[in-house]
Order: C-alpha cells, then sequence, then structure tokens
C-alpha cells in the first residue's frame, strides 16, 4: 500500500469489498457481531456510539439490537458544515438516509452525545492499520468528531482482509484505539509494540 495515493486505495477496497459474495459477508457479519458483543461485554462502556452499514461494511444491526439497554447513538451527518453528531437512537426506531444514502435518526430534541474517557465509538472503515491508521471515505467526518472528543475511546470496524500495513496518513488523521475484526478485537500498535 505504500506510495498508493489514499484514493486510489479507496476506490481499490470499496470495489473488492463490493464483490464480497453475499453467503461469505453473512458469516464475516455473524463472526464480527459475536467478536465485538463478547468485547463489549468485557468493559464498562456507559455509552456505544455506533453507525448503519453502508457499501457492505460490517452489518451491526444484530449488535445494536442486543444493546437495547444502554444508551447508543448513531451518527447525523451536516454537508454543509462538514460535521457529524451522534444522537440518540434505539434499535427499531424510524431512520431516514441522508444525501450519502446512510441511514441516521432524525435529530430530536434530546441532543447530541458528548462522549467521555466512559464512551466507546465505533468507526467504520474501508480499511486500517494495526497502528490505528484508518482510511475512511475521505469526508473526514470521523477524525474532526474525534479531534472533538479526545478522551472517548474508538474502535475501528472492518473484516480481516482490510487489516493492511502501510496505509497513508496525513496530519489531520486521527489514530484508532482498538481495531475490531471477525477474529478479534485488539489494541493498535504502537512503536512495533501491541
Amino acid at each position: 500500500m505504500k506510495g498508493s495515493t489514499k484514493d486510489s486505495i479507496r476506490t481499490e477496497l470499496i470495489s473488492l469489498r463490493a464483490q464480497i459474495p453475499a453467503k461469505v459477508l453473512a458469516k464475516k457479519n455473524q463472526m464480527i457481531i459475536e467478536v465485538l458483543s463478547n468485547w463489549l461485554a468485557q468493559n464498562t462502556w456507559k455509552e456505544v456510539l455506533a453507525f448503519r452499514s453502508f457499501r457492505n461494511e460490517p452489518d451491526l444491526d444484530l449488535l445494536l439490537k442486543s444493546l437495547a439497554g444502554s444508551r447508543t447513538y448513531l451518527p447525523v451527518m451536516n454537508p454543509q458544515l462538514r460535521t457529524m453528531n451522534f444522537h440518540p437512537w434505539k434499535h427499531g426506531e424510524a431512520l431516514e438516509q441522508n444525501k450519502y444514502g446512510i441511514e441516521e435518526p432524525k435529530p430530536d430534541d434530546s441532543g447530541s452525545a458528548k462522549p467521555n474517557r466512559e464512551a466507546i465509538i465505533i468507526v467504520p472503515c474501508v480499511a486500517c492499520a494495526p497502528d490505528g491508521t484508518r482510511l475512511g471515505y475521505g469526508g473526514g467526518y470521523y477524525d474532526r468528531y474525534l479531534d472533538r472528543y479526545p478522551d472517548a475511546k474508538s474502535i475501528g470496524v472492518v473484516f480481516s482482509e482490510y487489516l493492511v500495513e502501510g496505509l497513508p496518513s496525513e496530519a489531520h488523521d486521527r489514530k484508532l484505539d482498538y481495531i475490531a475484526t471477525e477474529h478479534s478485537v485488539t489494541r493498535r500498535v504502537v512503536n512495533n509494540q501491541a
């Protein structure tokens, strides 16, 4: 991946992910939900900020359903301001598609999340590296959001074949604290140490 641009890597990997056969995708989703559920149960996160699957991303719907008793939030994007906030959502509540085709809750008067060290932000990835470098869709929404809430922990969710070495990064890119695949959750590697 070294030497390639973010855009070329992103385009290639999104194309490959779109070709995952439905049965394989379903099995990978089932496995990643099991891994994430077990990991979340071992921790004491008071708030879970998650996402709705888009373009063959890992589908967290069953995880969100299992978190029915927790405070869960989904992102709502503001493309004009290029910002994102997370709003309360319970499994089964109505969602609407934004201009990108991503499902999000309708913001209400209950306010948005203000995550702290007791919150986990589950982050979608096109790809990520063991050092926590994340490649998203290029809009910078998650990087800016994570900058606003540095005390909250983040976990990137990606299928194992998209956990790759040598992803390019820039100064504004935020590193993930943890990475979840269908096989395990790992803490990001810092200076070749876990």
